[in-house]
């Protein structure tokens, strides 16, 4: 079952195009910041060799330009899908009550004991 959804926000990552290992659908990932210290996962389904969709996403990630994608197909599993009925709009800057934060990564350190542990950092801004 899929139900619709709206997303306002920032773009933080946008990953390069691959190909599903379960099916042969092509798609690449958006990483989007929906609130200050909250981000958004969603899979943007694409044709073979298809790179204008990503291109708009990479262009407002580098101008940190919030953007609004609406009519996203979210699964039972949660999952958010960008797709066919999908659209992308710029979205104003009055409608965004946050600012835009570097993605974070996740570091995964392993002690003297051998215990993981995973945090996440910040990523140092581009010069």
């Amino acid at each position: 079952m899929f139900y619709l959804a709206d997303l306002v926000g920032y773009v933080q990552v946008c990953t390069e195009i691959q190909k599903s290992s379960q099916s042969s659908n092509t798609f690449f990932d958006v990483h989007l910041q929906v609130a200050q210290e909250q981000k958004t996962v969603f899979k943007v389904m694409v044709k073979a060799h298809e790179f204008s969709k990503r291109q708009l996403f990479l262009d407002a990630m580098v101008a940190q330009k919030p953007i609004m994608a609406k009519h996203l197909q979210v699964s039972s599993t949660g999952t958010h899908f960008f797709n066919y009925s999908s659209a992308v709009f710029d979205a104003p800057p009055h409608d965004v009550d946050f600012k835009f934060s570097p993605p974070t990564k996740e570091v995964t350190k392993i002690d003297s004991s051998g215990l993981k542990i995973n945090f996440f950092v910040r990523e140092p801004a581009g010069d």
